[in-house]
């Protein structure tokens, strides 16, 4: 009885898990995609460059408009009942970052910005007190959402 309604159990973890991979298979390009743009790139001859005003307003609203976007995107991946999908939700408000060094990545020919190279803070503010304060790193291409790091 108890052999049972184990490989019961673990039949619908099996389960869950098959979904939660086949649901991640879209994000597994995403690497691959980031990293042959990055070495195309590099081999065309890049300079790095003083962020500009502009440069840094662009970055700052990128990285407020899409970073809780892109962790949510990911999260959603194992959110399988909707109290989970509320906790996700919950944990997902009152984030603020400060950037610190922000450099352009040009090519070296044309000018032209492949990226921006970025060192910020990420916290998260819950009832007025800081959480969860972490050092970030990212390389953000213009047209994408950022590729995160953590350092």
């Amino acid at each position: 009885m108890l052999v049972s309604s184990g490989c019961t159990s673990t039949a619908k973890l099996l389960g869950d898990f098959a979904e939660i991979a086949a649901d991640a298979s879209p994000f597994v390009a995403e690497p691959e995609a980031r990293e042959a743009y990055s070495i195309e790139k590099t081999q065309q001859g890049m300079t790095y460059t003083a962020a500009t005003g502009e440069d840094k307003a662009f970055v700052i609203e990128k990285i407020e408009h899409e970073y809780i976007a892109a962790v949510d995107r990911l999260s959603r991946l194992v959110v399988r009942t909707e109290k989970t999908g509320e906790e996700l939700d919950e944990a997902n408000k009152g984030y603020r970052f400060t950037c610190h060094h922000m450099m352009t990545v040009k090519n070296k020919k044309t000018a032209d910005t492949f990226g921006y190279c970025v060192s910020y803070d990420s916290e998260r503010v819950v009832n007025g007190t800081v959480t969860d304060p972490q050092k970030m790193y990212s390389f953000m291409l213009p047209e994408t959402t950022p590729c995160l790091s953590q350092l």
